[in-house]
């Protein structure tokens, strides 16, 4: 996947895998679910990693495994189709980079 991202007036190129293959395997992020989130995602076979209170920030984060064979996709779309406006993502592994090349020429020129 090749991605032009505008910063300051400069574009940069940014070449990489598409963002669901940098998913961690059958790891999902929740944030704020309702009440009955944690019962609810156990029966439909999630099991909870992590729970992080942010305090300060009136914040729950929840770090999920998805059911056995369930790709992060699918996982999602089960959840949000049980959670309307359920705000939830992969787990993406991230990695440091060396800082972006501006793109010269081409379309850039014409930016």
């Amino acid at each position: 996947m090749i991605v032009l991202a505008g910063v300051g007036g400069a574009f940069y190129h940014l070449a990489g895998p598409p963002p669901e293959a940098q998913n961690e395997p059958a790891e999902l992020l929740v944030s704020d679910p309702p009440g009955d989130f944690e019962e609810t995602a156990f029966k439909l076979g999630f099991s909870v990693n992590d729970k992080v209170e942010l305090n300060e920030l009136s914040m729950v984060i929840y770090h999920l495994r998805a059911p056995s064979g369930m790709k992060v996709p699918d996982a999602l779309d089960l959840l949000r189709k049980r959670f309307l406006g359920l705000n939830a993502d992969g787990n993406q592994a991230l990695e440091a980079k060396p800082p972006l090349a501006p793109i010269t020429g081409g379309l850039a020129a014409h930016l």
